[in-house]
């Protein structure tokens, strides 16, 4: 079975950190859908300049982001893990990778939902590459 992983990114006037959210995850994700709902910054720019160097990055205009799961609809029934990508969080790649090597292998195929922890940022030293903030609760 080829088991793939599909990123899902809804946003809405994520100029600041959208390229920094996504590049985290571009190895991590076979297929990467970018659900802009109407944003009127750089976003879409930003996107555009993403595509033109990685195929596996899809963007689509949205007028409304109550009814955008109608673009992951196909993927119910085959070996796809939907994996939200928020505009705004920044994933950890190295774990990614260890995430999706546990995911191709077959680990979690018993599973219907994995989740990790969160840390929402309060700042970030851009000049040491680090954020800081607070985790979330266990759910």
């Amino acid at each position: 079975m080829k088991r793939t992983i599909l990123g899902v990114c809804l946003v809405k006037n994520e100029q600041y950190f959208i390229s920094w959210a996504l590049m985290n995850a571009i190895e991590f994700c076979d297929e990467i859908l970018v659900l802009n709902n109407m944003s009127n910054d750089r976003t879409e720019e930003i996107l555009d300049a993403i595509k033109v160097h990685f195929d596996h990055v899809k963007s689509i205009q949205v007028k409304n982001g109550n009814n955008t799961h109608k673009y992951i609809e196909s993927y119910v029934g085959t070996p796809t893990w939907v994996v939200r990508i928020d505009g705004d969080e920044i994933i950890d790649p190295v774990g990614l990778k260890i995430m999706r090597d546990r995911i191709m292998t077959g680990e979690f195929d018993g599973y219907w939902r994995v989740e990790a922890s969160t840390l929402h940022i309060l700042g970030v030293k851009f000049d040491e590459c680090k954020a800081f903030g607070y985790t979330t609760p266990d759910s």
